[in-house]
């Protein structure tokens, strides 16, 4: 029997802390909403959605989920 090491093995590990935090995704845009209002809401979640954004991609992301909800 002859291996192939040319085969990529991956390992996956488990974040519980992050897993918790995704679950409590609907309750922090909740307070973000009422707290600050719609468009700091559309900024977090992009933030809770994609992790790291630059002020660029937030701005173009916003203004994207605003031409969407005005259509």
């Amino acid at each position: 029997v002859t291996i192939d090491e040319s085969k990529v093995k991956t390992q996956y590990l488990v974040l519980f802390d992050n897993i918790l935090h995704r679950m409590r995704f609907p309750k922090f845009m909740e307070i973000v909403s009422e707290e600050l209002g719609d468009k700091c809401a559309q900024i977090f979640e992009g933030l809770l959605r994609d992790g790291r954004l630059n002020l660029k991609l937030m701005v173009d992301r916003a203004s994207q989920v605003q031409l969407y909800v005005t259509k």
